[in-house]
């Protein structure tokens, strides 16, 4: 999960395979919004309740995978969809040009104006929405017949101010100047996200074809651009691409994506016109059906069945009647065509319009609608099956025989869990795996670099070295967020007489560790206080605080681990604290080959240490002497990140013969097997090394999955 200051704007670095053939960068970068990567489904093939109807029995003969992309889950119920992706650019633009208000147009329901007023209120900017609607007229007479449904309701409670039209007006005063293609640079970073996850599975997995719905053609350039110039660049022969018009024709789509397509200043050989090239890549079928958000009957019935089936939601007016037409229409009318093929479907959200369906849907629930009384202490009947039955603190897995029914039982003793295991698991995440950075002196308010200049350090010509173990300013790596509520880990040498000039921090634990030089930090509560090795301070940065941090040595330069962690709550009082272990103040041990824990969490009563934070996370230094061992427990639910600061170190688990050796600058990931047990990690320096470690509460799933 990732915490992030939404209004905060970071420099954008397109992927490598689209330097040179969209020139026209986003300039004034992207905000961090959305939920990504959000997963791939690989959709099973047992049917259940569609009977001769079922969409996955289907399949199953024709042999096709069919894999779902989840852009349903960018976000929550206000901004999940592909929206999101698109409105990281747009309102970055936006803020950088001063603007305080956004003004954009949809129909009634429209998941682009719930997002965009959501997505508004979350940076400061104040949303105003222009509906399409039949209804129009209902405002004049003060009768509101839009009520309070659906995407109308959210747009509601972020406060958008709402203006209506008719589809006869918009159609007559319309227009598509504000129209660009800064929107779909959002999937140019959507394709190279599915493009690592298909790799990371296996460098085998391909995919035969793309479907995806279409509406305003912004997500189709993205899609449509980045899958031809990706696989132009590694060599290898794109999957075929599908695009379901849910409103306009599909020659309106080639021209919308041509347009794009310019506007993000493509670059193809003299020969191939942009037209020739959008053409080629992409095949644009026509999926409105008997309009744009009507739906038939048999697209309802069809995303009932999914639903049932997959218990994945469609959209009416998207997702649910592109998947429709490709499945029913396309894939029907040249089954062979699709046999042993893989299939991916990118659902782009919506489902907050299926509210806007009920009374429609209600017609067509004959495959799901099972609701009994169930009365207390009686039998349920299982049918054969075996089931699990759900309630608060347990689950009690209920089998029964082809002829019996099976009761509640939730103390059968004869359902035992597996033993937990209690293994530690280590990855090493090698210097080479970080991202370095050394970005213009002029962004952090710093002069020229000085190359020449005989008081600067040799290991860089640059101001500033950094290496970022985590997603941050120009690295974005949706694959390498954070680790659990570690969402920042910046190793940083800074040369002689530069700094980073006066910024801005909001709901953030940062915490700074000195390694080498001295720090002099100034901050908006007005501290001031320069530090040296050895050194920690942090700073709540809770409701916003302004500071800088510099170098002031006019010939040594500074190192610094930096580190942001996300606080236990939002809006806290700006805080700052420090320990100096050069003081003399015996606030903890700072002797040799032994941990130092310099950080804890402010709630909890049963440590103490120099610095504490408003979050359950811990830091522990060593330095170590050549042939020394220390062990560091971790108790069950825990994990840790290491560090290793200098030197070099092996690292293993107790019980694991298995050793990781890390050098100057590497990290490591220590994560259970089992949220039921901890384990203990030995350390051993067969040179003299300096280590950190954060140790916090485990989280499933955490870790890089690049490595």
């Amino acid at each position: 999960m990732s915490f992030q200051q939404p209004d905060a704007s970071f420099p954008y670095q397109p992927p490598a395979w689209a330097e040179g053939k969209l020139t026209n960068v986003p300039t004034n970068g992207r905000l961090l919004l959305a939920n990504l990567p959000t997963p791939i489904h690989l959709i099973g093939s047992k049917a259940d309740g569609g009977g001769k109807n079922s969409i996955l029995s289907r399949l199953k003969e024709l042999n096709i995978k069919l894999y779902i992309k989840r852009d349903d889950a960018t976000g929550g119920a206000e901004l999940g969809g592909n929206k999101i992706r698109k409105l990281e650019f747009l309102l970055a633009d936006a803020l950088a040009k001063g603007c305080d208000s956004v003004v954009t147009i949809g129909g009634e329901q429209s998941n682009h104006c719930r997002a965009t007023a959501a997505a508004s209120r979350m940076v400061g900017m104040s949303p105003h929405l222009i509906l399409r609607t039949r209804r129009a007229d209902s405002i004049d007479n003060k009768t509101d017949e839009m009520g309070w449904n659906g995407n109308i309701l959210f747009d509601r409670m972020v406060g958008s101010t709402i203006y209506t039209c008719t589809p006869g007006e918009y159609g007559r005063l319309g227009s598509n100047k504000l129209v660009d293609g800064v929107c779909s640079w959002g999937y140019i970073n959507g394709v190279d996200e599915l493009m690592a996850q298909m790799s990371s599975i296996s460098s085998e997995c391909t995919l035969d074809h793309v479907v995806f719905a279409s509406g305003s053609g912004g997500t189709a350039a993205g899609i449509v651009l980045g899958l031809a110039l990706a696989h132009e660049h590694n060599g290898k022969t794109p999957p075929k691409v599908h695009a379901v018009g849910v409103c306009d024709s599909p020659s309106y789509f080639y021209s919308t994506i041509t347009t794009m397509a310019d506007g993000m200043g493509i670059s193809l050989d003299s020969d191939t016109t942009t037209e020739q090239f959008v053409r080629n890549s992409v095949i644009v079928h026509q999926g409105k059906g008997q309009g744009y958000a009507s739906s038939t009957d048999e697209e309802l019935d069809f995303i009932l069945l999914f639903s049932l089936e997959t218990g994945i939601s469609l959209d009416p007016v998207y997702s649910g009647k592109a998947l429709y037409h490709f499945l029913k229409k396309v894939v029907e009318d040249d089954p062979e065509a699709y046999r042993d093929k893989s299939i991916l479907f990118w659902h782009t959200g919506g489902a907050l319009g299926i509210y806007d369906k009920g009374d429609d849907l209600l017609g067509c629930l004959k495959y799901s609608d099972s609701t009994i009384r169930l009365y207390s202490f009686a039998s349920v009947a299982t049918s054969g099956a075996s089931s699990a039955f759900v309630s608060g603190g347990y689950t009690t897995l209920l089998f029964a025989s082809s002829s019996s029914s099976a009761s509640i039982n939730p103390n059968n003793d004869n359902l035992h869990p597996p033993p937990p295991m209690s293994q530690l698991k280590l990855k090493h995440v090698p210097n080479a795996k970080l991202y370095m950075s050394e970005p213009n002196p002029s962004w952090f308010g710093n002069s020229a670099n000085e190359p020449n200049n005989p008081n600067w350090d040799a290991r860089t010509k640059n101001w500033l070295q950094s290496r970022f173990h985590f997603s941050f300013a120009e690295y974005n790596s949706p694959r390498n967020v954070n680790f659990g509520v570690l969402r920042v880990m910046n190793d940083d040498f800074v040369q002689a007489n530069r700094g980073f000039g006066t910024h801005g921090h909001s709901n953030m634990e940062i915490v700074t560790y000195v390694v080498e030089g001295s720090l002099t930090h100034q901050d908006s509560m007005g501290t001031e206080e320069s530090l040296g090795r050895g050194s920690v301070q942090f700073m709540t940065a809770g409701k916003g605080v302004m500071h800088s941090e510099f170098n002031m040595s006019r010939d040594k330069g500074l190192r610094f681990i930096q580190t942001w962690i996300a606080p236990r709550m939002n809006g806290l009082v700006p805080n700052y604290g420090s320990f100096d272990p050069n003081t003399g103040e015996e606030t903890v041990c700072i002797a040799r080959n032994q941990w130092r824990h310099l950080v804890s969490d402010v709630m909890d009563t049963s440590t103490r240490t120099p610095v504490q934070i408003e979050q359950d996370a811990n830091l522990f230094v060593a330095e170590m002497d050549q042939g020394r061992y220390l062990s560091l427990s971790l108790e069950e639910n825990r994990m840790a990140y290491i560090l290793c600061v200098e030197g070099s170190v092996k690292v293993k688990i107790s019980s694991d013969g298995d050793e990781v050796n890390l050098q100057r600058h590497d990290g490591c990931e220590v994560t259970p097997i089992s949220k039921d047990k901890g384990g203990e990690l030995v350390f051993r320096s067969d040179e003299a090394a300096h280590v950190l470690v954060f140790e916090m509460e485990a989280v499933v799933g955490a870790g890089r999955r690049d490595i």
